[in-house]
């Protein structure tokens, strides 16, 4: 009988260069399923994006805070995205449009999302994006 094993080892390294890049984190449109929220965010830059920390709403059409949270600190690798899940604690939202506003601060500088964001009968979203 012959077995073959194969182990695979992946390292990170951080190489500290003298000239800074700038941050470049994004944000994609809000995707709402199953009573679950999420944005998708990216990191185009090539440097790890540390001290991530923000604030979110979610406001219904007549401007109305239906819920507000936090984004704890966290740090995210070089040239990925993935989706950032926004917890809604007991807040149930039905069909109609809804606003959320996200307030990133990046090694502080503070960036402002603001995304329109409509639930139809079936649970899914369609979005409006505005950046500041």
């Amino acid at each position: 009988m012959l077995i073959d094993k194969y182990q695979a080892i992946d390292t990170a390294i951080q190489i500290d260069l003298p000239q800074k890049a700038n941050p470049s984190i994004t944000m994609g449109e809000p995707i709402f399923s199953e009573k679950k929220l999420s944005i998708k965010l990216s990191n185009m830059a090539a440097i790890i994006q540390g001290n991530l920390i923000g604030t979110y709403e979610i406001s219904d059409s007549k401007t109305a805070v239906l819920y507000s949270g936090t984004i704890p600190s966290f740090k995210m690798a070089p040239m990925t995205e993935f989706q950032y899940p926004l917890s809604l604690q007991e807040l149930s939202l039905e069909a109609g449009t809804y606003a959320l506003s996200i307030k990133l601060n990046v090694n502080d500088q503070e960036t402002t999302f603001n995304k329109s964001f409509t639930i139809n009968d079936q649970g899914s979203t369609e979005a409006t994006t505005t950046q500041e």
